[in-house]
């Protein structure tokens, strides 16, 4: 648990006996056309899911659930857990970039001259 939430959580406190739900990081930002590896651990006994317009894991209670995907479409799209009662707790964003924001990005210049 994080030190500073630890009052809220205790006997009393404003969140004494819920479950909060959350991805961390929620949010992620990549290129297009990444191939982007997930990791996803849910200590919980509960189902949840990571959810793309694209793309959807099922991550079961007390599992860890590996999945790839691959970035296709540059933008900006909503991840939500496809419980209803886990929103809007479970959501964040996938930022993919569109790739010709990173042409040359592997390129330093340096006083006149190029590096690769």
């Amino acid at each position: 648990m994080l030190p500073f939430l630890k009052q809220d959580f205790a006997k009393g406190g404003v969140l004494d006996g819920k479950e909060v739900y959350a991805f961390s990081p929620s949010s992620i930002t990549v290129v297009e056309g990444d191939t982007v590896q997930f990791t996803f651990m849910n200590p919980e006994d509960d189902d949840h899911s990571f959810v793309l317009p694209d793309f959807a894991v099922a991550l079961p209670p007390q599992k860890v659930t590996a999945a790839t995907y691959v970035a296709k479409h540059a933008g900006i799209f909503t991840i939500l857990c496809a419980v209803q009662s886990h929103l809007p707790m479970m959501s964040g964003q996938l930022v993919v970039l569109p790739a010709a924001t990173m042409a040359g990005a592997d390129t330093l210049t340096t006083r006149g001259s190029t590096a690769r």
